[in-house]
């Protein structure tokens, strides 16, 4: 499989073949071996050049994970059935429709890697609108230069005709620095005639969101044009896609007329969970994971979170069956039911409130010691002093944020699925009616404002060594620095509407705290260094600004 950043770094993947590529940053050489025989490619530098300037997104960690994360044999009836088989001998567009947590992802990586182990390399994009961390992944800015990229990857390991063809072509469709939709679509086309047909899996369609109707039909409809381009696209069923499906005559495949097939694979899930289960008792459960089986009704998200729940739970089977038997049906039940567990305690909401507003809002996933950092931070913000030392936060973490969040390996902290958040804005994620508790609501405007606060307070702390303490929250502080102009732009008016905050914002634009600020600022990001004289003088004017409208401090 491709999954390279650039040309310049030494590494190592699998290729479609079963032989290794590897990309060497001296002699910008590729090299697949295969069956024995090894046929190297070379990369000019500008190539390089070409490849570089491609505003592209890797989504190798994303396929590296849902390989993690997708239990073996599962999906399989996916390409089994008349719809896969009726999109293979025609050049349609598969669309898979399913409700939020019936598994479409994991479907889109199973065809990914179904066509790899038949040795195509697919092209793929994967729509985000709901991860910080996911930029431009909610509109169709990064979706031409990304398959672009993907396929000169592809032409640079072919023989140097074929690789020089593909690359010359591309920079006269982009000459004179024209990276628009129109000259990528262009360059695209030219570059799929000369390496032939191929497939491209689109997940997560319905998480386009920074596009309205019109310019989403005509994309598709560009999409359909690509020459010898199969495409398998999923997403959430609704009003608008059905309808944008049905106008696109593609093939539709809805998940909700499969949930005997999906619950085969929920079984499969489910009994690779209790054997990796290190407790005897959930792991013996016997026919309670049939009834879990039963009560997910196709929804695979809806039976891990059962198994979250019933791990955790003490006792024995007969336990285990009184709880599955008060669980709620339904995301939303079970959302609603966690958070009204702790509604009563004001010191728990606090606390979950500031965890869930935080990874709500935050541009990229925090580690478990920063959000001790946060909740730190807050609590002597608000004057309200936690009672949670470090060595028990991960414990309370879990006790109070678990099934909602789950921690990862390289302990980062997430929501488990992107209909958490949405649910937490009070959407209605399936239809029916039930909405997150007001007391938990979570306002965007919110979340950047308290970004904001204990940023720069945590800022104002470390630069005056007033708190020692702070100096523990390394990657807190690193997010602080690069982050808390962005989500101040966000909630500037609300958070000036408070004069507390206000004076907080002030004193640190004013004090010595900003300058050792900017100074870090710039030493982290090159780009930032271009700007540097230009942010400078309009904080400083900005600052003059609210000298005169307050005046003498």
């Amino acid at each position: 499989m491709e999954h390279f950043r650039d040309l310049t770094p030494i590494m190592s993947s699998p290729n479609a073949l079963g032989g290794t590529v590897i990309a060497t940053g001296n002699s910008a050489q590729d090299s697949i071996q295969n069956n024995g025989f090894m046929v190297i490619y070379r990369t000019s530098s500008g190539d390089q050049e070409l490849l570089g300037t491609l505003d592209y997104c890797d989504f190798a960690p994303i396929l590296e994970e849902r390989q993690r994360k997708r239990t073996p044999d599962t999906c399989r009836w996916i390409t089994e059935g008349p719809e896969f088989r009726r999109w293979r001998s025609e050049e349609h567009v598969l669309w898979i429709f399913g409700m939020p947590g019936s598994g479409k992802s994991f479907i889109s990586h199973y065809l990914y890697e179904h066509l790899v182990d038949e040795g195509q390399v697919p092209l793929h994009f994967f729509f985000d609108s709901k991860s910080a961390a996911a930029k431009d992944l909610n509109s169709l800015k990064k979706f031409y230069p990304t398959i672009l990229h993907q396929l000169l990857r592809r032409a640079s390991r072919k023989p140097d005709i074929t690789r020089k063809k593909c690359f010359d072509i591309s920079r006269q469709r982009l000459s004179d620095g024209d990276a628009s939709s129109a000259a990528l679509r262009k360059a695209i086309r030219d570059v799929l005639v000369i390496l032939g047909s191929t497939y491209l899996v689109i997940d997560s369609v319905d998480e386009c969101t920074d596009v309205d109707d019109e310019a989403l039909e005509a994309w598709l409809g560009e999409i359909k044009q690509l020459p010898g381009v199969q495409t398998v696209v999923t997403s959430r069923s609704s009003q608008k896609l059905d309808t944008l499906a049905k106008r696109a005559e593609c093939i539709n495949l809805n998940l909700s007329s499969h949930i005997a097939r999906s619950n085969q694979d929920i079984r499969l899930f489910i009994k690779h969970r209790l054997q990796k289960s290190v407790n005897p008792q959930f792991s013996g459960m016997g026919e309670v994971a049939e009834q879990v089986a039963e009560k997910s009704k196709g929804m695979i998200l809806y039976a891990r979170l059962m198994l979250d729940i019933l791990e955790r739970t003490p006792g024995d089977k007969e336990a285990y069956k009184r709880k599955l038997n008060r669980l709620p049906t339904g995301l939303s039940g079970l959302y609603a039911a966690k958070l009204s567990e702790i509604v009563n305690f004001d010191e728990v909401t606090e606390f979950v409130k500031s965890i869930l507003r935080w990874l709500i809002t935050c541009r990229r996933p925090p580690t478990i010691e920063t959000l001790w950092g946060v909740d730190a931070i807050r609590s002597a913000v608000e004057r309200t002093p936690t009672r949670i030392s470090t060595a028990d936060f991960t414990h309370f973490l879990r006790q109070h944020c678990l099934p909602l969040v789950e921690v990862l390996d390289d302990n980062t902290v997430r929501f488990v699925h992107t209909t958490v958040a949405q649910f937490l804005k009070g959407e209605d994620i399936e239809g029916e009616g039930e909405t997150c508790p007001e007391r938990f609501q979570i306002k965007v405007l919110d979340g950047h404002e308290h970004i904001t606060i204990v940023s720069l307070t945590l800022l104002s702390w470390n630069i005056a060594r007033e708190k020692a303490a702070s100096l523990d929250y390394k990657d807190l502080q690193e997010y602080a620095i690069l982050e808390w102009p962005i989500h101040f732009k966000q909630s500037a008016k609300q958070i000036m509407k408070d004069e507390e905050k206000r004076n907080l914002i002030l004193s640190f634009c004013r004090h010595e705290n900003f300058w050792p600020w900017l100074t870090a600022r710039a030493a982290s990001d090159v780009t930032f260094r271009i700007y540097f004289v230009v942010v400078v003088v309009v904080v400083v004017v900005i600052v003059v600004i609210f000298n005169v409208m307050r005046g003498p401090p």
